[in-house]
């Protein structure tokens, strides 16, 4: 018991630390994933899914564009 007591302290002081210094690492991580995964890597399912967007994106705006 006082071994898992002892392992929870420094758990809860790690977690402070980790959590504003992780949040901001994890943010730079991502974004930097995101833009490195469009990349030559896996074209096949990043393209079909930035083009579902873009595609998806672009007529929904021009149609509202024209009527507005």
């Amino acid at each position: 018991a006082p071994t898992k007591v002892q392992s929870r302290s420094p758990g809860k002081k790690k977690q402070r630390e980790f959590n504003q210094a992780d949040v901001e690492h994890a943010i730079v991580d991502l974004a930097q994933q995101r833009q490195a995964q469009p990349q030559p890597r896996k074209p096949g399912r990043r393209s079909a899914r930035d083009r579902g967007t873009d595609v998806s994106a672009l007529p929904i705006q021009t149609p509202s564009f024209d009527t507005a």
